[in-house]
């Protein structure tokens, strides 16, 4: 998907040359979060399509700017956060990675709840 990758690209420059972004908190971009969230909820309930597609980008474009300002702050790594998300959902979609359709709602939860307490364990026993 190269236009995710031309988005990040948009959303990197913005951080580093337009001053709003500089001179916004992290809470403004949080919210914003939420007022894009409130207008998917909006356009979902009303099908209206055309105007869907332009919230969900407008969301992801919010989203992108959240991490950046979270990672200018120094609050977060993108690249570790990447990974740890990449590694946490493929233990818990085991079947997604194995390239398999799992159609049994109850394996598919018993699966993801097994994965995401063995995740729990291991950080608790990190953090000892």
């Amino acid at each position: 998907m190269k236009h995710i990758d031309h988005l990040f690209q948009l959303q990197q420059r913005n951080q580093q040359y337009n001053g709003w972004f500089k001179d916004s908190s992290e809470f403004y971009y949080f919210h914003g979060i939420l007022d894009e969230m409130e207008e998917i909820r909006k356009e979902l309930m009303h099908q209206k399509l055309p105007e869907l597609e332009d919230e969900v980008g407008d969301l992801i474009w919010c989203v992108m700017n959240f991490v950046g300002k979270l990672e200018d702050r120094g609050m977060i790594d993108i690249e570790r956060m990447m990974n740890n998300a990449h590694l946490k959902f493929s233990e818990r979609l085991p079947y997604v990675v194995e390239g398999r359709f799992e159609g049994d709602k109850e394996e598919r939860s018993r699966l993801w709840n097994e994965a995401k307490n063995r995740q729990k364990f291991k950080k608790n026993q990190n953090t000892k």
